[in-house]
């Protein structure tokens, strides 16, 4: 941590400048002690010996008063004694004397190694140094052998190592316990920061928790009530789930017949029918009336509980036109539907944005086939090419206002239809399921016609199944997004 460092250089400037000064300041005390060993015995050069003792002590005394008139660090005062130490200390009269060499090492390296605080590197520059200087003396002005100078080189390197590695322990021992007291520190002063805050959020919790009591009391009181609302809605729901299913009886009782006379009328043919809630809006109905059969398909507005409302008043209201009318065609019917529809909704359907698509296909005895829709176009397949038959984009009621007028409303389409023929009656529901992603995308017209393509020429049976696995492959196990209804059969 930066901070930590920038702090701990602080802290070594003001321990460096009191132990490297009193380092310096003892070489020049304890320096006549090696002048003391050496003053008796005989010397080669009595200047030589007197200048290589007495200067460096007399450089040491002026780098002491440099230092402190701050003309000098307390790195660099220590470091140049040491120099100066190592390199006087290096010359002695007798070279193979110990006892003269340990009392000359010993200060040299306690005033210079042992007592100093300097950084790493300065004592291993300090290190290489003395010992160059110390081998250096030995081989090159004593003219000494390996063998002859080995102990001393033993005794110097020992000496430098134990030295130098308890100055370099110190800095880091320094060093540590320095960020140890910092860091400690900090823990402290924030913990006392920390103290006081809590003390402040008690006073406030305290105040608080009077409060908590009451409303704790209030929400026991709340409880009650909640659990009584909640068993009240569970019943309801348990109530609707069961008119649900009722619906969906009724609606599937209402369709079992056509999809029973579809059968009978066109052996291959199949119903996918498919509800959002299990009920649906959309509807179908297949029937015979005065020699001729009827299929009608249709969407009505909305889903659930209002959608299968409107789809068995269709059922009923489509049942009951063609067996009251004997002379009916699919555009005419289309028109009572709409008239039957708008009296069953007392003229409120545009107002209820009520109405429905409707697709509804006549078959005579003959073969002969007349188709009027709106909203719901007829598909078929002959021989591989797949037509779609549609009349009118509009729907019914409040459904004709979501497409442009048509000149000719209820126009119909006349098809004989063929052995072999497949046709198929669907509302939009496929088309339009989305399916989920970042951005939700509709199975679209394009891939329902491929969906046909591939279907045609394989069992109706097999079609109903093609049809179930590609919408729920689609869908991925998701709940459906509008009711479906395909109807389709093959005239054999």
């Amino acid at each position: 941590m930066k901070y930590l460092q920038d702090s701990w250089e602080q802290e070594h400037e003001r321990i460096g400048g009191i132990y490297n000064y009193w380092g310096a300041l003892l070489a020049v005390l304890f320096s006549p002690l090696a002048f003391l060993t050496e003053s008796a015995r005989p010397k080669d050069n009595e200047t030589w010996w007197l200048l290589s003792r007495l200067v460096p002590v007399v450089l040491i005394a002026l780098l002491i008063v440099l230092y402190k008139r701050k003309r000098l660090s307390h790195e660099l005062l220590v470091q140049l004694t040491g120099l100066l130490l190592y390199t006087s200390r290096a010359y002695r009269v007798h070279a193979q004397d110990l006892t003269q060499y340990t009392i000359s090492a010993s200060i040299m390296f306690f005033t210079s190694a042992v007592i100093p605080v300097l950084r790493p590197a300065r004592y291993a520059f300090n290190a290489v140094f003395a010992l160059l200087v110390h081998l250096g003396m030995h081989v090159f002005y004593y003219k000494q052998s390996v063998a002859e100078h080995a102990l001393i080189a033993g005794w110097v390197l020992t000496g430098i190592v134990v030295s130098h590695g308890i100055g370099i322990a110190r800095y880091y021992y320094f060093k540590h316990q320095y960020i140890q007291r910092r860091l400690l520190n900090e823990l402290l002063r924030e913990l006392l920061h920390k103290q006081d805050q809590l003390e402040r959020v008690s006073a406030v919790l305290q105040k608080q928790n009077e409060k908590l009591k009451q409303s704790i009391i209030r929400v026991k009181e709340g409880t009650v009530a909640l659990e009584r609302q909640k068993q009240a809605l569970l019943e309801q729901q348990e109530t609707l789930k069961v008119m649900l299913q009722k619906a969906t009886q009724v609606q599937e009782g209402l369709l079992g017949m056509s999809r029973e006379h579809l059968m009978r009328l066109f052996p291959e043919s199949f119903v996918f029918f498919k509800g959002t809630s299990g009920i649906s809006g959309d509807f179908y109905l297949c029937t015979r009336s005065f020699g001729a059969d009827w299929l009608c398909v249709g969407d009505c507005t909305g889903h659930g509980v209002s959608g299968v409302l409107l789809s068995c008043a269709s059922v009923m209201a489509l049942a009951d036109l063609v067996h009251r009318h004997k002379e009916l065609t699919p555009e005419r019917l289309l028109e009572l539907y709409e008239e039957r529809l708008d009296f069953y909704l007392h003229k409120e359907a545009v107002n209820l944005k009520t109405g429905a698509d409707v697709g509804i296909l006549k078959i005579s005895p003959s073969g002969a086939a007349s188709y009027a829709g709106r909203g719901i176009p007829l598909i078929l397949i002959r021989q591989g090419n797949v037509y779609e038959l549609s009349t009118s984009r509009a729907g019914v009621l409040a459904n004709r206002l979501l497409a442009a007028p048509e000149p000719e409303q209820d126009k119909k389409v006349d098809v004989f239809l063929e052995r072999g023929d497949s046709v198929y009656l669907l509302t939009d529901g496929f088309k339009d399921q989305l399916k989920e992603s970042k951005r939700p995308q509709r199975y679209g017209r394009r891939r329902l016609f491929r969906l046909l393509e591939k279907a045609h020429g394989v069992p109706m049976a097999r079609q109903h199944r093609l049809f179930e696995e590609e919408i729920q492959l689609w869908r991925a196990g998701k709940a459906f997004t509008d009711d479906i209804t395909v109807v389709g059969f093959k005239v054999v």
